[in-house]
């Protein structure tokens, strides 16, 4: 499969997601859980909705830039990629929501927290093999 299609097929999963944990955020209005059943609402809120929010949101983000550059970018890319989304998804799911002590911070900074590092080597690596194929072309 081509790969710019994977990455079509990816931005559907991720908007999927993220509509998904729209509906986990508020599980009242959607009928998940009841007004009165607090536990439930934040289970699904804050356990589940948050972090798939978050989570397709970068992941998203990443998906579209890679769509728009070349297929040698999107390789470099997938070597960072393949190891980090599901490293950083087994510590989202090992995370509690409601913890809050120093060294366990609440879910949802985990999740922040690993999709701004995600972000930003991200951008650091489709810039560099950017620069690097245009210093290429320029020496041909």
């Amino acid at each position: 499969m081509d790969y710019k299609r994977v990455l079509n097929i990816a931005i559907v999963v991720c908007l999927l997601f993220f509509v998904l944990g729209i509906v986990f955020v508020v599980p009242e209005s959607t009928g998940l859980c009841s007004l009165q059943d607090g536990i439930c609402i934040n289970d699904l809120s804050f356990g589940y909705g948050e972090p798939l929010i978050y989570s397709a949101f970068f992941l998203g983000i990443i998906f579209v830039v890679l769509r728009f550059v070349p297929k040698e970018v999107v390789k470099w890319w997938f070597y960072f990629g393949v190891w980090y989304v599901p490293l950083a998804g087994l510590w989202i799911i090992s995370t509690p929501y409601n913890s809050g002590a120093f060294l366990n911070p609440p879910k949802d900074t985990v999740v922040f927290a690993l999709g701004g590092i995600y972000m930003a080597v991200s951008v650091v690596i489709i810039l560099a093999r950017l620069t690097i194929l245009k210093l290429h072309k320029k020496k041909k």
